[in-house]
């Protein structure tokens, strides 16, 4: 780890072109600006690579060799790049406030890229729109705009607030290969989302502080594991069009649906009693 050494000025080492390590940290390093620069040609390539709070730090370069790549908290961080022969198979972007794009092709450019994490990256929507690597199966970020990704299997999608919604469009859908789901912070949820998923499995919903009502036209009929936590207006559930293969259902923080589901008693309890398990607000019936 290279932690909070803001003036290290690297030279070179004897052996160097040789040198590979498992995990290097750069931590608080803010002597280099530009990865792309000679003086980053000196830092040891590492299978793992983190970047944290380098705040110098404009333009990144993703080096041949590393195959999970961490960036957070780089305030000034405008520009990925990457270095032919990239594998890189995981990249987290975390609190990058000015990170605006990947160089063009990134489809093509990071074709062993598996999973995607964006967090807190306002501007990055530009390269996300220019098309994602197709092999990618675990996708994390703000807004989703129905890229082409045969073989995604885990997409969480979190609203940010802006005005615009998201999961809203009416030309495109997501793709059919995905196994777990999870939404939270919509301000609408529609049914039509779920029309292509037949190989859903996993359903999480959740902070939908606006929702009444939930998925009225059922749920597909792949899903086994249901979860809806913190919709305080939340009056309904589909319980007549729950499909057969549905066995776990979790309840959280939806106080109006507390009398529909009571044990024994409530209306939906003849609905759900069959499910092998049920927990309600943390507790398993």
């Amino acid at each position: 780890m290279v932690s909070r050494c803001q003036k290290l000025k690297l030279e070179m080492p004897v052996g160097y072109c040789n040198m590979f390590l498992e995990e290097l940290r750069l931590d608080e390093y803010d002597s280099i600006d530009d990865t792309s620069s000679p003086a980053y040609e000196l830092v040891p390539r590492a299978r793992i690579l983190w970047v944290e709070y380098c705040h110098n730090l404009t333009k990144l370069l993703i080096p041949t060799g590393t195959e999970r790549l961490f960036i957070g908290d780089c305030d000034n961080l405008e520009i990925l790049s990457v270095a032919g022969g990239t594998q890189i198979i995981s990249l987290y972007n975390g609190d990058c406030e000015k990170l605006k794009r990947l160089r063009e092709h990134m489809h093509e450019l990071l074709p062993s890229l598996k999973i995607l994490k964006q967090e807190n990256c306002p501007k990055i929507e530009s390269f996300l729109k220019g098309g994602l690597p197709f092999n990618l199966q675990v996708v994390w970020m703000v807004v989703f705009y129905g890229m082409r990704l045969p073989c995604l299997r885990l997409l969480h999608i979190e609203h940010d607030g802006r005005d615009e919604e998201i999961l809203a469009k009416e030309n495109w859908e997501l793709p059919c290969s995905i196994q777990t789901l999870r939404i939270s912070n919509l301000k609408t949820l529609s049914s039509q989302i779920l029309k292509c998923l037949t190989s859903l499995e996993s359903l999480h919903i959740g902070n939908l502080p606006q929702i009444q009502s939930l998925l009225e036209q059922g749920l597909p009929s792949s899903l086994s594991v249901l979860s809806v936590r913190n919709c305080p207006n939340l009056q309904a559930l589909p319980v007549k069009r729950l499909p057969s293969s549905l066995s776990t259902l979790f309840i959280h923080g939806c106080p109006l649906l507390k009398p529909l589901r009571e044990f024994d008693k409530g209306e939906y309890w003849p609905k759900i009693a069959h499910l092998s398990e049920i927990y309600i607000d943390g507790e398993c019936l």
